[in-house]
């Protein structure tokens, strides 16, 4: 089975990539497998030039500090037997980073926690308290200070706002937007909410069955949409007017990745499929600057 396949993308450091698609297309999969999280079977993954795929876990310890994953579920990520304080430490502690000097003694590491807090809106003072004790954004909000807190240049996010309150996810959104431009972070934004994607994303990709289908611009993706997929998934995006949009609706279920159709994988579930899309899997043609369609009906 190849969960993912094919993908090839670029982070630039200040800049947010979103990845987008439905529930199991293998967006996470990708995600872990730039971190080595999973080891991918094949293709490059590199960090500033630096190969990971070929290291060892040894090697790729020095490098962890660089990358770092904001998971989905802010209670889940955070080990419940520790105090605020001691979670962000342990990254600190475990890959050898501290204060901004580089210090790794217990007292310059506890203190640069309280200032991380107040980086991410809490206050320094909550570092004795545990995580069943604040809400959910508060705990997203310490698993982004958790992540910063040994300095990285990207930041892996995995729909850090699907498990939140609609006013509570605006909040962290802008703090992720704050954060990257004050520390000039990369960001990979994987969600499925292209409400979210058109307020933080500079450029988009968008992932069906392991393959990305479109890719370019947010400004591109979002405005002027091409592949069949695409144009589905904006067109199911709730409007306030309660219009719904004109794009061909999806039916049916993703396909399973252990049996992919032949040809392209979004044929049966398109209304423009004919024989040649059953036939081949379109290559990858261009429009514009930087959008890029796998779709011979784009």
């Amino acid at each position: 089975m190849r969960a993912v396949d094919g993908m090839s993308l670029q982070l630039m450091p200040g800049r947010t990539l979103a990845l987008v698609g439905e529930s199991g297309c293998g967006k996470t999969t990708a995600g872990k497998a730039m971190l080595q999280l999973l080891r991918p079977t094949a293709g490059s993954v590199q960090l500033d030039g630096v190969e990971l795929t070929t290291r060892s876990a040894s090697e790729l310890r020095p490098l962890r500090a660089k990358m770092q994953m904001v998971f989905q579920d802010p209670f889940a990520s955070l080990n419940p037997r520790l105090r605020i304080g001691e979670i962000i430490a342990e990254g600190m502690l475990a890959l050898g980073t501290g204060g901004m000097g580089g210090s790794t003694g217990d007292r310059d590491i506890a203190a640069r926690v309280g200032p991380l807090l107040e980086q991410v809106g809490l206050r320094a003072d909550m570092v004795g308290r545990y995580p069943h004790e604040f809400s959910g954004g508060q705990r997203q909000r310490i698993a982004i200070a958790r992540a910063l807190a040994v300095h990285p240049q990207l930041l892996i996010c995995d729909e850090p706002t699907s498990a939140l309150d609609v006013s509570v996810q605006a909040q962290i959104l802008n703090l992720l937007s704050d954060l990257q431009r004050d520390l000039k972070l990369a960001y990979l934004f994987i969600t499925h909410n292209i409400a979210v994607v058109d307020y933080l994303a500079h450029d988009v990709a968008v992932m069906y069955l392991g393959r990305v289908v479109e890719s370019g611009s947010a400004d591109e993706v979002l405005r002027s949409p091409r592949h069949p997929y695409t144009q589905a998934l904006l067109a199911a995006v709730p409007r306030v007017d309660g219009a719904m949009g004109e794009a061909p609706k999806l039916a049916g279920d993703m396909p399973s990745p252990a049996n992919p159709p032949a040809g392209c994988h979004f044929h049966p579930r398109c209304p423009l499929a004919d024989a040649d899309c059953r036939r081949d899997y379109p290559a990858a043609r261009r429009f514009g600057a930087t959008q890029f369609v796998r779709c011979i009906k784009a």
